[in-house]
């Protein structure tokens, strides 16, 4: 049974521009599961046109489109990782700091 249809648009003066459709469903007595879908793009500092779409429900927020990715780890710091993982401290799950 479906509660309540949300519906949300807008379009800002910069270029930005959203939409999303959600429901509320009632599948028992006790329980309420929203979910909603959309979309919306902009445009990035460097000019490029963004667009994502997603889905959010019972199993979270799942977008896709034009997600933004993390820069490479340098060099050092990988490094740094593979040998901290390669040599674990013996005493990792018992030791405290002590500032006295």
């Amino acid at each position: 049974m479906t509660l309540t249809d949300i519906i949300l648009t807008y379009e800002t003066s910069n270029g930005i521009f959203a939409q999303e459709q959600g429901e509320i469903h009632q599948v028992s007595q006790d329980q309420v599961v929203k979910t909603a879908q959309g979309s919306f793009q902009y445009t990035s500092p460097e000019g490029q046109p963004i667009s994502i779409s997603y889905v959010a429900d019972e199993n979270g927020f799942q977008p896709q489109g034009d997600l933004p990715t993390p820069p490479p780890v340098p060099a050092a710091i990988q490094k740094a990782i593979d040998y901290i993982l390669a040599h674990p401290c013996p005493s990792a799950t018992t030791a405290t700091t002590s500032l006295i």
